[in-house]
């Protein structure tokens, strides 16, 4: 499989985008850390990227007794309705299946009162006094109300466990491991909190060797 990178073009034409806003321009010998993906598109008959829908399309599969269900192109912004699209679709094969009930239903963490964050920070600052402000506003904007996960019982810093650099404790590690899938370092870092522009080689290694330990 070919490595996908950001190209040169690419980087030049954000970095042109971005200065347009800045007073000390920036370079790409300023960049630290850069990623790219692939989209994949429904083929149409034009080639041209903007003639290209980026609707989804589902294609339903049975030539044997377990149903495929495939699903073609899509984006993040129509998740939750194309999950329920392909819901429907498999209901065929799911009589039981329970209806609907993503629409009006608060993602973890969010239900928070009245869904006043400022409010909700300055109830859990006082709550967490002696923990450092910078550190709980992260994990606020994190983790919302589940933060508690992390912080329970927390009466100081010396209560999250070891730090492995950059304010990452013990207890969300693991709170990471055992509620976010987290598998390894790279997860941790660049998946679930960008940590990573602020790890060196050596921190990362060490973390990643922890991890492991943790599900032997």
């Amino acid at each position: 499989m070919d490595r996908i990178d950001i190209s040169p073009e690419e980087t030049d034409y954000l970095c042109r985008a971005v200065n347009q806003y800045l007073q000390q321009p920036i370079r790409a010998s300023d960049i630290l850390w850069s990623y790219a993906g692939v989209r994949s598109l429904v083929k149409t008959p034009s080639d041209l990227p903007k003639d290209i829908t980026r609707d989804y399309k589902l294609l339903l599969e049975q030539k044997q007794a377990a149903p495929i269900l495939s699903i073609l192109g899509g984006k993040i912004t129509t998740h939750r309705v194309l999950a329920e699209e392909v819901m429907s679709t498999l209901k065929l094969f799911f009589p039981n299946m329970k209806p609907k009930w993503t629409h009006n239903a608060i993602i973890p963490g969010g239900d928070i009162p009245n869904g006043d964050f400022e409010n909700f920070k300055k109830e859990m600052l006082k709550k967490y006094t002696k923990m450092p402000i910078k550190l709980m506003s992260r994990y606020l904007r994190c983790y919302g109300t589940l933060c508690e996960n992390i912080l329970q019982g927390c009466k100081g810093i010396e209560n999250l466990g070891k730090c492995y650099g950059s304010n990452l404790f013990h207890r969300e590690l693991v709170y990471l491991m055992e509620h976010e899938w987290a598998r390894t370092a790279e997860d941790v870092l660049w998946r679930r909190s960008k940590l990573g522009l602020q790890f060196s080689t050596e921190q990362t290694t060490y973390l990643d060797s922890v991890m492991q330990n943790y599900y032997l």
